[in-house]
């Protein structure tokens, strides 16, 4: 229920929000957020906190409510991490299925400097990285994928 919800505010939101963006010069966005449901909230703190330099902001745990949840930050972004009790894994969702993916958000992203800086600290960080750098032929920066712990794609860009 509380996904459902999420979901149908966001997309209200989008679909007003471009309307706006069209008929007025509203000032430029600069923060990013994201929100992530994970099969363990704490491994995923540790991991986002290790690998990608978030801050824990707070976190907080609801028994009665079934829910855990983490608000994370570094610099513009924000992230909330949210265990639920309800969930089920994508791995799941698809194990009788031949697609491999399912309609949705598939990741979120964010610009670097330092692309190669951040590359190397990865490798030696040991995260499991999803195909390879990929070249843009007209801008010639660079993009790479990395999975967190559930598998969630992260799509850093080249500054």
């Amino acid at each position: 229920m509380v996904m459902k919800t999420f979901v149908l505010i966001f997309l209200v939101t989008c679909c007003y929000s471009g309307g706006l963006a069209q008929s007025s010069k509203l000032p430029e966005p600069h923060s990013s957020f994201a929100a992530i449901i994970v099969s363990n909230i704490d491994s995923s703190i540790n991991w986002y906190c290790s690998n990608v330099g978030m801050v824990l902001k707070n976190k907080t745990i609801s028994k009665e409510r079934g829910f855990k949840q983490a608000n994370l930050t570094r610099a513009q972004i924000h992230i909330e991490l949210i265990e639920l009790n309800s969930t089920v894994s994508k791995k799941d969702i698809l194990k009788n299925s031949r697609s491999k993916d399912i309609r949705g958000f598939v990741k979120f992203g964010f610009v670097v400097k330092g692309f190669a800086d951040w590359y190397s600290y990865l490798v030696k960080q040991k995260v499991k990285f999803r195909g390879h750098i990929i070249t843009d032929d007209k801008t010639g920066k660079r993009t790479m994928i990395i999975m967190d712990p559930d598998d969630n794609m992260i799509q850093i860009f080249e500054e």
